[in-house]
């Protein structure tokens, strides 16, 4: 198996926090890639090959960050 890679689309100013929960949840890494546009940016985190989508998402819903678009590759 291999890593488990998630693309999040956000606001740039909750860039930021996304990035330190995603890496308290797990993430081998996580951090802002690119800004789409003025006020949108891109997350990208990569977790371990044991680690599953619903799972990730799951954790970031018991933080109280939901309904943030992703793309899993």
């Amino acid at each position: 198996m291999s890593n488990l890679t998630i693309t999040f689309t956000t606001t740039r100013i909750f860039a930021h926090d996304l990035v330190s929960e995603l890496l308290n949840i797990g993430a081998l890494s996580a951090e802002e890639t690119k800004q789409k546009g003025e006020d949108v940016a891109e997350v990208v985190a990569v977790f371990g090959e044991n680690v599953e989508a619903p799972d990730v998402i799951a954790a970031l819903a018991e933080s109280g960050i939901t309904n943030i678009p992703y793309v899993v590759s």
